[in-house]
């Protein structure tokens, strides 16, 4: 088997996130699958900033954005880590969509972007048709553009 070889950057990253997956995630997995995923809102908070302040939040964005500015092997690392603990606990550390920057308004930017990287928004996102479910290979829908506008072959929904 061939390793990859880890900076001690690297290192500290993954003993770091291990480190708040061990010491503060994992001990309320059993009180997560008791409550339905539900853990109660000052702990979801605290796990929220934690995760700010150890530089795990927003890891896949430019450090000049606000961002961690991790590079793949390090958000590889952290995701392994996290992924150790079920989503009702893991979903403290987020990403925001790291190909927006490239392609959003400086109102979009100003108004979502930042303050998802921040902190203080979440983006969240659904893709599906009927037939598909979470399937989005079996999505068969389609968008062209004419002109300025878009042409759907499908149903398009907004979903709040």
């Amino acid at each position: 088997m061939t390793t990859y070889p880890l900076s001690d950057e690297d290192r500290e990253i993954q003993q770091r996130t291990r480190r708040f997956v061990d010491d503060d995630l994992i001990p309320l997995e059993e009180h997560a699958e008791a409550h339905a995923g539900q853990i109660p809102d000052d702990t979801r908070r605290r796990h929220h900033d934690k995760a700010i302040e150890l530089g795990l939040f927003a890891m896949n964005m430019p450090i000049e954005l606000g961002g961690t500015g991790m590079t793949m092997l390090q958000q590889v690392l952290v995701s392994e880590q996290i992924g150790r603990v079920t989503n009702a606990l893991g979903w403290c550390v987020h990403t925001p969509p790291a190909w927006a920057p490239a392609v959003v308004s400086e109102h979009q930017m100003n108004t979502w972007i930042l303050p998802s990287i921040r902190g203080e928004l979440r983006e969240c996102y659904a893709i599906t048709e009927a037939g598909a479910g979470s399937d989005v290979d079996a999505i068969e829908a389609t968008a062209r553009r004419d002109g300025a506008d878009y042409v759907l072959n499908g149903e398009k929904m907004h979903v709040t």
